[in-house]
């Protein structure tokens, strides 16, 4: 998420809906500012990727018409 709002701030409206954001989601200000606020070598710790490997996820993602994340525990 980090990578999205870094790659939102370069240029914005075009990684994010905020049409659809807007009307459906609360919070997120509060997402991004917590999110910015990590580090980078805490996320690779934390996640066992690298900064590279996260960025280019990032970049497929922000360049994708449609796109489906699932997440589960």
């Amino acid at each position: 998420m980090k990578a999205l709002f870094e790659l939102e701030a370069r240029d914005p409206g075009e990684v994010l809906d905020h049409a659809f954001i807007n009307a459906h989601c609360d919070g997120l200000d509060a997402l991004r500012d917590g999110v910015s606020a990590l580090d980078w070598p805490d996320i690779e710790r934390e996640s066992g990727l690298g900064e590279a490997a996260i960025r280019e996820i990032a970049d497929c993602y922000a360049k994708s018409k449609a796109t489906m994340l699932t997440w589960c525990m």
